[in-house]
């Protein structure tokens, strides 16, 4: 059994926060954006996360304009 909490925050039976599809969903997309600025190369990054390009800069262009939440509904 899952009970909800304010915010998205899910608590399973044991009381530890569970991630959500959506949450898991963004931390992928944001992983993406964080190894690219670490590489310094768009290529490479998406090359070892197994995104293309094209991925890569609509994430990019969805963050910037305010931010991964939206592309989860």
């Amino acid at each position: 059994m899952v009970t909800a909490y304010p915010f998205g925050k899910e608590k399973n039976q044991k009381g530890v926060s569970a991630v959500t599809t959506g949450e898991k969903f963004i931390r992928s997309k944001m992983n993406l954006l964080d190894l690219a600025v670490y590489l310094k190369n768009v290529s490479e990054a998406c090359r070892v996360i197994g995104y293309s390009r094209d991925t890569f800069y609509r994430v990019k262009r969805v963050y910037e304009e305010g931010g991964l939440e939206c592309q989860v509904s």
